[in-house]
């Protein structure tokens, strides 16, 4: 049994992109003035919605290694496994393939594993979708420090976007509810680009989950000869009752998909449930994956890029 995060689909209109090889005025050094943040917003805005626009359909794999603290004190990690997942984003869905667990060739699909899974976590948010970062998105943003990340210069911002207009959804087998946005944002005061998302989930009092943290590193990729900013490493943490569980995730590859891309999607769903991460306190014992599995779930969710 699990619980999935996800984003509804924005309804927001894209602003039309900025000419090619043009680039806006670079911000001056120092803490921006408030008409030099607005102006900054504005283009991650811009920056954001032309990578949505133009991100081709296409094919990664993530690497995640799962770690559970039993004793939630954060000093006591033991590895639960080791998972190799193929997404593919086509026609608006994204399926997650299960490949390898523990280093093996899976012999199960991806929604029969148990656990905290967070593979959903780059369609949801980490393509900077348009109603946290759209003209229609009521989200807050307020500058909060000037800093360095892998040796360019960033402008900091906090990030908010109450309940009442976040589409961060969470489903676990009993319980949907949408969680709330709060964070901040690594932005290159040059290029306008989020470097890195920092977010912790404001969730109701009712969510089996105490506790959800995202931290997203976001770098060039190229895909078929062009360059997109995308998300290169993640990590997710999350407290159930007096445990706490960590995933740490590395996208070790992009790949345009193509028609003749040969893709095995999962087997269709049985019951109608969407794929899920665990919403009981995680057990190595109780939660590691068995041979024979659970009934499989759907393969494909709608991408909310």
């Amino acid at each position: 049994m699990a619980t999935s995060v996800s984003a509804q689909q924005p309804s927001s209109s894209n602003p039309p992109p900025s000419a090619p090889g043009t680039n806006p005025p670079a911000i001056a050094l120092g803490p921006p003035s408030p008409d030099d943040q607005s102006m900054l917003l504005a283009r991650v805005g811009r920056e954001a919605l032309r990578y949505q626009r133009e991100l081709p359909e296409f094919l990664c794999t993530q690497l995640t290694t799962r770690a559970v603290d039993e004793t939630g004190t954060g000093k006591h990690w033991k590895r639960r496994d080791t998972l190799e997942v193929e997404d593919v984003y086509v026609s608006g869905f994204v399926n997650h393939k299960l490949i390898q667990w523990n280093g093996a060739a899976a012999h199960k699909s991806y929604q029969q594993l148990t656990g905290f899974l967070s593979e959903t976590v780059l369609h949801s948010v980490g393509f900077l979708p348009a109603w946290l970062f759209g003209p229609q998105a009521k989200t807050q943003f307020k500058w909060v420090r000037e800093d360095t990340l892998s040796g360019r210069r960033m402008q900091v911002f906090s990030v908010h976007l109450p309940v009442s207009d976040s589409k961060l959804s969470i489903s676990t087998p009993r319980y949907s509810f949408v969680a709330g946005v709060d964070g901040l944002i690594f932005v290159d005061a040059v290029s306008a680009l989020v470097r890195r998302f920092e977010i912790r989930m404001d969730l109701p009092a009712a969510s089996p989950i105490q506790e959800g943290e995202m931290d997203i590193d976001y770098d060039r990729v190229d895909i078929s000869g062009r360059q997109f900013l995308l998300p290169v490493k993640c990590e997710v943490r999350a407290r159930f009752g007096t445990s706490l569980v960590k995933n740490e995730t590395e996208v070790v590859r992009y790949q345009k998909y193509a028609a003749e891309t040969t893709i095995h999607f999962d087997e269709p769903p049985q019951d109608g449930n969407p794929p899920s991460l665990d919403g009981n306190p995680p057990s190595p014992e109780r939660d590691a994956p068995s041979p024979d599995g659970r009934p499989a779930k759907p393969g494909g969710s709608p991408a909310k890029r």
